[in-house]
């Protein structure tokens, strides 16, 4: 069998191994090395010569979601446990292993053709993918997919209560996790199955049911009022005199915002520019928007402070119809003496600040020489 650590004091190992200060050394033998934390196995890797970042892809023997889950965490060569020691490198070779784990599945399902295992795909082989899956999809839109959206977060950071509360879930540094959500879920009591299916929940249902709802009630589609509402905003106070931008950082593809009305203190959003409701939706370079977005966003709120951010995707289901859903990504810090939950960032908006004011705070950190992993 496989020797196990003995651990006399769980609360101690987690809040030393989770330690920045504590040499990297002392961290990798008690967290880091593969294998020490159990059972899941390594199944992809992003290891690029001179990038100064590898991060693996782990199959998580201990997940939470009963069809199982997968995790981009950073490697024991590559330590990051602080938002100003991630690059774009680290970003990029994160978001990779999410992007070719959904595709080589979708493709899998759908029967189409894929390169040989056992080897980080390319970004023009991921790209050649995405598009058969969108060809393929486009041919009948009701293919029947047994697993037809993604489940994608992010909790950075760590901390306790003197309670001994849990404030945030990341126990290990960096990682991301993510999924597919099957269509739909089984019934039954206990172990024993009913025989009857119920359709399943994503988070971005509750867009796709809201915008849906929006267009039946005003004739428009929301994506597009909310996007010209960003862009010609206007000070909540009337203050014509200060800032009004709304936008902490945009490209060709993507903005970065305060949205108006927040859902939680201090949030922000990414969303694409074009009416892409989905990661499969989304072509190589708006990909990499994406990926920069979400750096530039935990850049900027950490050189604001925050310790523990949460990010959460919302996504459109693959087999929907063209309901006009965007791909919106929701980042949520999370305050010690106000730790939140995920029913807080549904009905709340509770804030002690402008928007405006906000957003100007987050461009003026991004200046600063300090944030040059960008």
């Amino acid at each position: 069998g496989m020797p196990l650590p003995v651990i006399k004091n769980r609360l101690l190992f987690k809040t030393l191994a989770n330690n920045f200060f504590i040499p990297d050394d002392y961290k990798k033998v008690m967290v880091l090395k593969p294998g020490v934390q159990g059972q899941s196995k390594i199944v992809g890797e992003v290891n690029l010569p001179g990038t100064h970042s590898h991060v693996f892809e782990y199959l998580r023997s201990n997940s939470y979601i009963p069809w199982g889950h997968y995790a981009a965490n950073m490697a024991h060569d590559s330590v990051r446990y602080r938002i100003e020691d991630l690059s774009a490198a680290d970003m990029k070779g994160m978001r990779h292993l999410y992007y070719q784990r959904t595709f080589v599945r979708l493709a899998c399902e759908l029967g189409l053709n894929v390169p040989s295992a056992h080897r980080m795909l390319t970004g023009d082989e991921l790209e050649k993918i995405r598009v058969a899956i969108r060809n393929r999809l486009a041919l009948n839109r009701k293919t029947g997919l047994k697993f037809n959206a993604t489940l994608w977060g992010w909790n950075f950071g760590f901390d306790y209560s003197p309670s001994r509360y849990r404030l945030h879930a990341s126990h290990q540094q960096i990682h991301q996790q993510f999924a597919l959500v099957p269509a739909d879920v089984p019934t039954g009591s206990g172990y024993t199955d009913c025989g009857q299916d119920l359709p399943s929940f994503a988070c971005g249902d509750l867009v796709s049911k809201f915008i849906r709802e929006y267009r039946k009630e005003t004739g428009a589609d929301f994506f597009d009022a909310y996007t010209r509402a960003i862009f010609t905003n206007c000070r909540m106070d009337g203050n014509n005199s200060r800032e009004s931008s709304l936008i902490v950082f945009r490209d060709k593809n993507v903005i970065l915002f305060v949205p108006k009305a927040q859902t939680s203190q201090w949030e922000l959003q990414l969303m694409p520019l074009a009416s892409v409701g989905n990661i499969i939706e989304a072509d190589t370079g708006i990909r990499n928007s994406l990926d920069t977005g979400l750096l530039t966003a935990i850049k900027a709120l950490g050189a604001l402070g925050a310790q523990m951010i949460t990010v959460i995707e919302y996504s459109k289901r693959f087999d929907d119809d063209k309901n006009g859903q965007r791909l919106l990504y929701s980042f949520l810090p999370r305050l010690p003496l106000s730790p939140g939950a995920f029913s807080e960032a549904q009905l709340r908006w509770i804030n002690g600040h402008y928007p405006e004011d906000f957003a100007a705070a987050c461009r003026a950190r991004l200046k600063k020489p300090e944030n040059t992993n960008l």
